[in-house]
C-alpha cells in the first residue's frame, strides 16, 4: 500500500504503554486483555502520539504511536503523517499548527497518588521552554477503585491564602502534607470531567482511571523529591531544566473557594445529538478551551459522523461493533485505539447485536 493510501482509512494503533514516576495500570491491563494484570510504573497508555516521553534513562521513541497494518510490521505514526500531512491532519490544521497533531490523548490508571505537579501555559512554555504548546489538559473519569480503603479523588487548585512565598516555603521544607493540604480535594466518580489549565496545581489520587486529552507536550514540574510510590526524582525531573525559581513561577497563585474551583474546572456534559441508533454527549467543548474538544459516543444501533476536514482520535472504552467508511469496515472492541485521518470522509459506528459501543472521541483545536 502506498503511504498516501493510509490517509483514506481509519488507522488502528498498537498498544503504547509509557513509564511514569507513579504506580498503576492494573485496570488498563484488564481493559487491554493483558495476561496477569498488575500495577507497575507503566501506568499510562498514550494514544495517537507523535511525541517521545521525557523520562530518565530514555528509551528511543518511547511514547510514539505505531499503526497496525493488516499485514507486516507496525509503522510509526509520525512517519505516515510526514508523507502527506494535509491528508492526515487537514490543510487548515497544518497551516496553523504545523505537520504534527496539536493534541495528545492518554488513558491513565493510578494505584499511588501522582506527585503534586503543574504544567506550563502557552506563554510560559514559549518563554521558558521554547515550545509553541503548553500542557493544558482535561480528565474524563472512566472509573476507579478503592486503594487501602481510600476512594478515588483528585487534588485541584490552590485554596485561598496560598501565595508564592507560602508555596515556596512548603516546597523547600518538603512539607508534603502541607502541600497536599494547600490544594482542594474532590472525590470523583465515573462520568465526571475536569479541565486543568496550564499553571493550575493538581494531582490525581490513588484509584483513578481516566481519559486525558492535552496539548502535545510532556512538560511536568513536580514539587515532591520522593513520590508517594517511593520514586526518587532528580532536580531535572522536578524543574524540567529551568531551575527551581522559574518552576515556582509556573504556578498560578490564585486561591479559590471550593465552590468556585468546582464551578470553574468541573464541566457539565450536554447531549449534542440524539439519533435512533445512538447519541453524542459533549464532555468538553471549544467554549471551555480552544485547545481541544472531547465527546462520548454511545451507540446501540448505527451512528454516522459526517466528514470533517481534520483528524480525530477515537478510543473504544466498552462494547463491540464495526466502523464503516467509504471503502471498508473495521471490527472494534474494548481498548481499540483509532486515528481517523482528515481524508477518511464520513464514518458510521455500528454496534454488534446486544452491545452498546462506548467510544471517547477526541478532537484537535479548530
Amino acid at each position: 500500500m502506498r503511504q498516501h493510501d493510509w490517509a483514506h482509512q481509519p488507522l488502528r494503533l498498537q498498544m503504547n504503554r509509557v513509564r511514569r514516576p507513579f504506580r498503576g495500570g492494573l485496570l488498563l491491563d484488564r481493559w487491554q486483555g493483558r495476561p496477569d494484570p498488575r500495577d507497575d510504573f507503566q501506568a499510562e497508555e498514550w494514544v495517537a502520539s507523535t511525541l517521545a516521553a521525557r523520562n530518565p534513562q530514555p528509551i528511543p521513541e518511547e511514547g510514539v504511536s505505531r499503526v497496525l497494518p493488516a499485514e507486516g510490521p507496525a509503522l510509526p505514526l509520525p512517519e505516515l503523517i510526514g508523507e502527506a500531512p494535509e491528508l492526515f491532519l487537514g490543510a487548515a490544521h497544518v497551516r496553523k499548527h504545523g505537520p504534527q497533531p496539536a493534541v495528545l490523548v492518554k488513558v491513565l490508571d493510578s494505584c499511588s497518588r501522582l506527585m503534586l505537579q503543574v504544567h506550563p501555559d502557552r506563554d510560559f512554555a514559549r518563554a521558558e521552554l521554547n515550545s509553541a504548546f503548553g500542557k493544558t489538559e482535561a480528565w474524563h473519569i472512566l472509573g476507579g477503585r478503592a486503594i487501602d480503603g481510600v476512594e478515588p479523588y483528585v487534588l485541584l487548585g490552590f485554596k485561598p491564602g496560598i501565595t508564592r512565598a507560602v508555596w515556596q516555603d512548603l516546597f523547600e521544607r518538603q512539607d508534603v502534607e502541607g502541600m497536599v493540604d494547600a490544594l482542594h480535594r474532590f472525590p470523583v466518580k465515573a462520568g465526571q470531567t475536569f479541565l486543568v489549565e496550564g499553571g493550575v496545581p493538581h494531582a490525581a489520587g490513588p484509584g483513578c482511571c481516566f481519559m486525558e486529552i492535552q496539548e502535545p507536550t510532556d512538560f511536568t514540574m513536580r514539587v515532591e523529591r520522593i513520590g508517594p510510590s517511593g520514586a526518587r526524582l532528580s532536580d531535572e525531573q522536578l524543574h524540567q531544566g529551568i531551575g527551581f525559581q522559574k518552576m515556582l513561577d509556573c504556578f498560578r497563585y490564585e486561591g479559590l473557594s471550593e465552590a468556585e474551583t468546582l464551578r470553574r474546572w468541573r464541566l457539565v456534559p450536554e447531549i449534542a445529538r440524539c439519533a435512533p441508533g445512538g447519541r453524542i454527549r459533549q464532555l468538553l467543548t471549544y467554549q471551555d478551551t480552544p485547545f481541544f474538544a472531547m465527546n462520548r459516543l454511545e451507540i446501540w444501533g448505527r451512528l454516522e459522523l459526517p466528514a470533517e476536514e481534520r483528524f480525530s482520535v477515537a478510543v473504544v472504552w466498552q462494547g463491540s461493533g464495526v466502523l464503516h467508511w467509504h471503502g471498508g469496515t473495521l471490527p472494534v472492541g474494548p481498548a481499540a485505539e483509532l486515528f481517523l485521518p482528515a481524508a477518511v470522509g464520513p464514518v458510521v459506528w455500528e454496534a454488534d447485536p446486544g452491545q452498546t459501543l462506548d467510544v471517547i472521541h477526541c478532537l484537535p483545536p479548530l
